[in-house]
């Protein structure tokens, strides 16, 4: 079993794998969106994967439509995959790294 994050976005997608022990993230790099299920389905995804998905929300705690394009997106790997998909809030992630 691995997590695959991918980091939505409507034009270009980041991916990224983890297996469940090491937990230790490995950059795939990003793709054109309109070919990310396919790159999952034919390259990147195995039976009991984990899907961890960035949620775009803003800092005063409100969607946006990027959210709901997001949301819609997690619904359609569930339903594709049938596998657990997790959406994480992404505020302030970028200064959790740099600390």
């Amino acid at each position: 079993m691995k997590y695959i994050g991918l980091d939505y976005g409507l034009s270009k997608t980041g991916i990224a794998t983890s297996d469940n022990i090491l937990k230790i993230p490995t950059i795939k790099g990003t793709v054109n969106t309109n070919k990310l299920l396919n790159i999952l389905k034919n390259e990147l995804y195995k039976e009991g994967d984990l899907f961890v998905i960035g949620l775009p929300i803003s800092m005063s705690g409100r969607y946006s439509t990027q959210t709901y394009e997001t949301i819609d997106f997690s619904i359609q790997v569930n339903e594709l995959f049938q596998a657990g998909v997790f959406l994480i809030d992404e505020r302030l992630t970028t200064q959790q790294i740099l600390f």
